[in-house]
């Protein structure tokens, strides 16, 4: 095969490549339809290893159940969060957010 053949079958390749790729991206991207809802029954966050390290689920009563794992996959530990705790821990925010305010002068460091 001449040379010149060659340089132009090797040009000719880099050419398609670069056109198959910038077309072709473009391509898949405006097929990808992006969902604004994520559902499922449970979620299981995991690191680069594959192990689970927290989840996320409902109980039978409907309540949200948050669970963490340490390296090794095992829970330990867990809380069902209800309306009412949430109720209760704003309620606590709150308290300790006026008391920060009323002592800030009193207290060290602030």
């Amino acid at each position: 095969m001449p040379k010149k053949m060659a340089t132009f079958l090797v040009l000719l390749a880099m050419g398609a490549g670069f056109v198959g790729g910038t077309f072709g991206s473009q391509l898949v991207q405006a097929k990808v339809k992006i969902t604004k809802v994520l559902k499922a029954q449970e979620f299981h966050l995991t690191d680069p290893q594959g192990v689970t390290r927290a989840s996320i689920d409902l109980t039978s009563g409907g309540d949200l159940y948050v669970a963490l794992y340490d390296n090794k996959g095992k829970a330990t530990e867990s809380m069902v969060v209800t309306p009412k705790l949430i109720r209760a821990s704003r309620k606590t925010a709150a308290t300790v957010q006026k008391l920060e305010r009323m002592f800030s002068g009193l207290l060290p460091g602030k």
